[in-house]
């Protein structure tokens, strides 16, 4: 498959399917403990079941380090998240995510499809989209 082919591939063939959520209510020392156990790199944030925002391990210990006499126990995931997430539809272009992330400086797009989140795509899954567009094609190989 041709790079300009894949670059129109719907964004739900590269996402990480299923990723793991978080109440905007739960402490950052739950979410802590959750990006550990999922190794996940975000957290798409509910508050009744609908997407709030998306927090990363990054936001988590900014808040810690601007609260150093707070407990994570007691720090609320709503104060460290990023309101107003990235969302895309799972059939939406990589190539468009991709352009838009990069246009915006973004990290991450959230897939919601029908308001459930189904999958999240980051600045990992983009390089790791790259280094396969490069390892088809030979005369792009890298060394």
């Amino acid at each position: 498959m041709t790079a300009a082919s894949r670059s129109e591939q719907p964004i739900a063939a590269f996402m990480t399917p299923s990723p793991p959520t978080i109440d905007c209510s739960c402490s950052i020392a739950e979410a802590r403990e959750l990006i550990a156990a999922e190794g996940a790199r975000h957290l798409p944030v509910l508050d009744r079941g609908a997407l709030v925002g998306v927090a990363s391990a990054c936001d988590l210990d900014r808040l810690q380090l601007g609260k150093p006499n707070v407990e994570p126990e007691v720090l609320a995931v709503a104060e460290a998240m990023k309101p107003q997430p990235f969302i895309v539809d799972p059939a939406m272009p990589v190539s468009r995510v991709i352009a838009r992330m990069v246009e915006e400086g973004l990290n991450v797009a959230v897939v919601v499809d029908q308001a459930h989140v189904v999958g999240i795509f980051n600045s990992r899954d983009a390089l790791k989209l790259l280094s396969e567009l490069f390892a088809d094609e030979p005369s792009r190989r890298l060394n």
